[in-house]
C-alpha cells in the first residue's frame, strides 16, 4: 500500500496539483483544510492555486514509507508587476508566478524551477517557460521595456496573454515563441512581424484562423 501525505492548506477553497496530474479541489468550511492522499514513495512536485486563479504556490516534497508525511502550504498575496526587470528580478518574478527559467552561469546552462535554486552570483536570463502560469500582458510589457538580452525561448501557452500583450512585446528579442491561448486572435498575430530575431513559432488557439 502506498504511504500517505497530509497537506495543510491555509485556504477555504483551492486546487491541488501533484506531479502535473489532474487537479484536486480542496474545500473546507474553515481555512486550514487537511487533505490526506496516498502517493508513491519518492520526490514529487506540487502546486496549490487559489479559487480565483490569482495566487499559486509551487514546490517539492518527499514521501517516505513508514512515516507520517506532512506538507504545509501557504498561499501568499499576488505580486505586483514592476515597471522593468533585471535578469535576476525577471527570473525571480517568473518563478514566483509559477513558471521556470533557463539561465546561463558562466558557460553552463541551468534550468531553475524554484526561487531558492537561483545562484547568488551573476547570471544571464536565457529562456522563460511560463505555460499555464499567471503570465499576463503586464509582465510581457515589463520584460519588453527591460531591454534584456536575446531570449532563446519564451513559452506563454495557456496563459492570459492577449493581443495587447503581443503588441507590448514588440521590443522583445526572442528566437523561439510558444503561443497557444484563448485571448490571442488574428489581430494580435500581426504584431509578430515586428518581433526581431523570431525564427521559430508554435501557434494555436480557438480565436486564430487561417487568415491570421
Amino acid at each position: 500500500m502506498e504511504p500517505t501525505v497530509e497537506f495543510l492548506i491555509n485556504e477555504r477553497f483551492a486546487q491541488l496539483l501533484i506531479d502535473d496530474d489532474l487537479p484536486k479541489t480542496v474545500e473546507s468550511k474553515d481555512a486550514g483544510r487537511r487533505l490526506v492522499l496516498r502517493i508513491a514513495r519518492g520526490n514529487h512536485r506540487f502546486a496549490v492555486t487559489s479559487c480565483d486563479g490569482q495566487r499559486t504556490t509551487r514546490g517539492l516534497f518527499s514521501v517516505n514509507a513508514g512515516e507520517r508525511n506532512f506538507k504545509t502550504v501557504e498561499l501568499k498575496p499576488r505580486r505586483p508587476v514592476p515597471g522593468r526587470f533585471t535578469d535576476r528580478t525577471a527570473a525571480e518574478f517568473i518563478l514566483g508566478i509559477g513558471g521556470s527559467v533557463e539561465i546561463v552561469v558562466g558557460n553552463r546552462y541551468v534550468t531553475v524551477a524554484l526561487p531558492e535554486n537561483l545562484p547568488a552570483g551573476p547570471f544571464r536570463l536565457n529562456a522563460i517557460t511560463a505555460n499555464n502560469s499567471r503570465m499576463n500582458d503586464l509582465v510581457i510589457k515589463a520584460l519588453a521595456e527591460s531591454r534584456l538580452e536575446v531570449l532563446s525561448g519564451l513559452d506563454v501557452s495557456g496563459t492570459p496573454v492577449s493581443d495587447a500583450g503581443l503588441a507590448e512585446g514588440r521590443k522583445l528579442l526572442v528566437h523561439r515563441l510558444f503561443l497557444d491561448g484563448r485571448r490571442v486572435t488574428d489581430r494580435g498575430l500581426a504584431f509578430l512581424r515586428e518581433y526581431r530575431g523570431l525564427g521559430y513559432l508554435i501557434l494555436g488557439g480557438p480565436s486564430i484562423t487561417n487568415k491570421g
